[in-house]
């Protein structure tokens, strides 16, 4: 861009910063549904930027992966099954689920455990 130093750093705000700067960027979880098996809560929505999404799932029982593409972060175990396919997760493990996949796989927790699923997406449109 051609930019030097000081005009490229201009964009930046430094006058907040240490606790300031935590609580301004303190983002609290907006629940969107809940059922018997699995609680959706939104961590980054349309309203605080218009590049992606990030929605949190505490999984219970098991729960259809609704969107797609999309990119899974998995935190505790279980699986991701659909027909004819079956593959167990654990904490840790990531997946990207293409757009054509949206609504054939689910989650299952492992049995006595809840799973927080992580769901990363690009913005509606």
């Amino acid at each position: 861009m051609n930019l030097d130093k000081e005009e490229a750093i201009k964009c930046f705000d430094f006058s907040v910063f240490g606790e300031g700067c935590v609580e301004k960027a303190r983002k609290i979880p907006v629940m969107e549904k809940e059922t018997a098996d699995w609680r959706k809560e939104v961590l980054v929505g349309e309203k605080d930027t218009e590049c992606f999404r990030v929605n949190r799932y505490t999984v219970h029982e098991s729960m259809v992966l609704p969107e797609g593409p999309g990119i899974y972060i998995i935190m505790g175990n279980g699986y991701v099954k659909g027909t004819g396919y079956e593959r167990k997760v654990a904490e840790g493990d990531y997946f990207l689920m293409p757009y054509s996949a949206a609504g054939k796989y689910r989650i299952e927790a492992s049995e006595g455990n809840d799973m927080e699923v992580f769901e990363c997406l690009p913005p509606k449109g």
